[in-house]
């Protein structure tokens, strides 16, 4: 029996997904050291919770099994064909990329409809805790502060004692394109993923516009269009803007402090994106004085916006 591999993605844990066929079976295999069993079992239970609610959206999960010779464990779900979104992005015209957006904001709505459990409020408190706790480690940690990080500072810290969650739902926690799919009809998968956490709606919103809007941000406007509808309400505007803050600083800040941890020689190029990065957001949201960020006003997005409406898209 022949078997064929073909590698869709892999984490700073060489934790991979890959697309394995055979005569008689078809599966995506998310695989990886048995060291990193607890990760990988808890993305199967991202995929157990959401794809009742999510259905062709999300991998249909399988099986979980280890093989103690080899030291590895494996996750099977149902194939899609499917193919990474950053892909297609990168080879589609203005209007795609917001339509592939639109249609990701769809789908993370959906996502944030799973109806949460009594223990999902005590992790909701949890994580925001521990998100705050981070944020402050980082400000102690001299030896580690992005240079330009000055006025996203300043927005957070007045704010921090009144920073609580508006609504908590389930999120994706990294919600860049490294954790999407798009399918041969360009329908969006969400990748089944260990980073899942209980939180305010914002924060998903954030971290797909850290991860994605200074290279896409026709795309992320197409998020948040797909995610509201007709009209974002104005009163999501504040807690998103602090939330894109929160996000770059608590994110750059644990990615350098493991790249230092492990030795492995990327701590200077992780340091030198984020600061990019920083700067991005500071040009955005006008030095973070203005909580609407100009790539959502621009006459581009206006005119690829009415442009999918027209089509239907």
């Amino acid at each position: 029996m022949q078997i064929s591999y073909k590698s869709l993605s892999s984490d700073s844990f060489n934790i991979e997904f890959k697309l394995v066929k055979s005569d008689q079976s078809n599966f995506v295999a998310q695989q990886g050291d048995v060291k990193y069993k607890s990760r990988i079992k808890k993305a199967f239970i991202f995929a157990q919770r959401t794809y009742p609610t999510l259905q062709e959206h999300m991998l249909e999960p399988i099986s979980i099994n280890q093989t103690d010779d080899a030291g590895i464990v494996t996750a099977l779900y149902r194939n899609m064909d499917i193919a990474r979104a950053e892909d297609f992005l990168k080879n589609s015209n203005s209007l795609w990329q917001y339509v592939i957006g639109k249609r990701m904001g769809r789908v993370l709505n959906l996502l944030h409809s799973c109806e949460l459990t009594q223990k999902d409020e005590l992790r909701a408190r949890h994580h925001h805790d521990r998100m705050v706790k981070n944020f402050h480690a980082y400000l102690n940690d001299r030896r580690m502060r992005f240079l330009n990080d000055g006025e996203l500072i300043e927005a957070i810290e007045p704010r921090l004692d009144n920073f609580t969650s508006k609504k908590n739902v389930l999120l994706m926690g990294v919600a860049g394109l490294q954790n999407i799919f798009l399918t041969h009809d360009a329908t969006v998968v969400i990748k089944p993923t260990y980073n899942f956490a209980i939180g305010d709606y914002a924060e998903d919103l954030a971290s797909i516009t850290n991860e994605c809007a200074q290279s896409y941000p026709l795309f992320v406007g197409g998020v948040l269009d797909g995610y509201f509808g007709a009209k974002i309400p104005s009163q999501f505007y504040v807690n998103y803007a602090l939330f894109t803050a929160m996000n770059v600083i608590n994110r750059g800040y644990a990615q350098i402090s493991r790249s230092i941890k492990l030795n492995d020689g990327s701590s200077f190029e992780i340091f030198r994106a984020y600061i990019s990065k920083i700067d991005f957001l500071k040009e955005q949201f006008s030095g973070y004085k203005k909580p609407i960020p100009q790539f959502l006003m621009t006459e581009q997005l206006q005119q690829v916006r009415q442009k999918a409406l027209s089509r239907a898209l």
